[in-house]
């Protein structure tokens, strides 16, 4: 990133908003060797004709179409559920928690128009309805009765979630 590829015309024309990440693939056939029951070998196989794809959630959604396993409109919609929780309502919900308390150190972002200390900490002062509990204890529920999102294999949702989590703990002191 800091020799700013993501901004040349190539990348560009993967995703013309110039943000990571980005997937190039070729047409894909996936063949699985179902002799090891727990551990089925996958070998993809790439032809020529390429696809791209950019936003991570849009990415996990197609390489789990690629995958398979959602064969249903249902499990489809179940793992859409997740990768875009975690995508929207969950990173909203980590913003917060992150910045937040940052701008409310500062006072007054960059850019941000001139106001008063009140009119400030009303407009950023986090609410009960976006504390990070509010998302994180629900979750936290729902695995603590089961291993995976969704059924018993890790699948894109888990990857979706846990990345987002992953990513927050860079930023947020425990």
């Amino acid at each position: 990133m800091s020799k700013k590829e993501h901004k040349s015309e190539e990348y560009l024309a993967i995703n013309p908003f110039g943000k990571l990440p980005a997937l190039t693939c070729g047409d894909v056939t996936v063949v699985r060797d179902h002799s090891c029951a727990t551990h089925p070998m996958v070998v993809i196989i790439t032809h020529t004709h390429t696809h791209t794809q950019f936003e991570s959630g849009a990415i996990l959604l197609y390489l789990a179409e690629i995958v398979g396993g959602a064969d249903t409109a249902a499990k489809r919609a179940e793992l859409a559920q997740w990768v875009l929780f975690a995508n929207s309502t969950l990173v909203c919900f980590l913003e917060n928690s992150m910045l937040v308390p940052s701008l409310l150190s500062s006072r007054c972002p960059p850019r941000c128009p001139p106001c008063s200390p009140t009119q400030y900490d009303a407009l950023f002062q986090p609410s009960e309805n976006t504390t990070l509990a509010k998302v994180m204890e629900p979750l936290d529920s729902i695995l603590s009765k089961k291993t995976y999102l969704i059924g018993d294999a890790l699948t894109a949702a888990d990857i979706a979630v846990g990345s987002s989590l992953l990513y927050a703990q860079m930023f947020i002191k425990v």
